[in-house]
């Protein structure tokens, strides 16, 4: 079966053929769809956040790939790969440090154009990569607040967003640090509420044409919760431009 996408963005689908296919929008678009090898969502992350990331993946795949947008998910940490422009990156934090290389692959991939995400940005091994996190981003930050449960809810002053389509609140326990989005190009989407206290813990940066979602949200049970599962999914759509 191979699956297409048509000027008019509707899914045209082919039998009788082993593999998936999406012809992606272009200007020069040609009268026949042309084949493609489908873009794929790379989950940059340690082995250790594997376990956790399943959950996404077992609950998303099949509506990513109803969509006709995703093909493979693919995991990786210390492995050199080239994705192309039309190929998504997810940016798990953790308590070890990004590699090098990997870090210079997510900066070329955002420089070049390609969709870029990034959860657990709280992460203590991020300290030190503020390039990654203010020009990617949007967003730097400070020292670890009192952690406890917090209530996890669209923000007031998000309005409508395409990625808070059918987000549920949740509660979560952890420990956020403060955040400061202070470019003008960032909003926040969700916030974290607990007593009088309130936090942004996700948020959007649109910057000459181009989609970035960031959260500190993303801890293991985060991704067992339908609330975040939504905005996760939602948030990879969009950067895309699909929603």
């Amino acid at each position: 079966m191979v699956r297409f996408l048509s000027p008019d963005r509707k899914i045209i689908v082919h039998a009788a053929h082993e593999q998936v296919g999406v012809s992606v929008m272009r200007q020069a678009q040609p009268s026949q769809p042309v084949p493609l090898f489908p873009p794929r969502l790379w989950i940059v992350g340690p082995p250790s956040c594997r376990a956790a990331l399943n959950a996404f993946q077992t609950t998303q795949a099949e509506l990513l790939f109803q969509s006709g947008i995703f093909g493979d998910t693919e995991y990786a940490w210390e492995e050199k790969i080239q994705p192309v422009v039309h190929d998504s990156m997810l940016l798990v934090g953790s308590n070890h440090p990004l590699p090098p290389a990997m870090l210079q692959t997510i900066l070329r991939h955002h420089r070049e154009g390609g969709a870029v995400l990034g959860v657990t940005l709280s992460a203590p091994s991020l300290a030190g990569e503020e390039a990654l996190l203010t020009e990617v981003f949007g967003a730097t930050f400070g020292l670890p607040l009192s952690g406890g449960r917090f209530e996890i809810r669209p923000a007031a002053t998000a309005g409508y967003h395409p990625i808070l389509h059918g987000v549920s609140a949740f509660v979560t326990e952890t420990s956020f640090p403060s955040c400061r989005l202070g470019e003008k190009t960032v909003a926040t989407l969700v916030t974290a509420h607990q007593g009088g206290l309130r936090l942004p813990v996700s948020w959007v940066k649109t910057c000459g044409g181009l989609r970035r979602f960031g959260a500190l949200l993303g801890a293991p049970h985060d991704f067992h919760k339908p609330g975040f599962l939504t905005l996760l999914r939602n948030a990879v759509l969009w950067t895309r431009g699909e929603i």
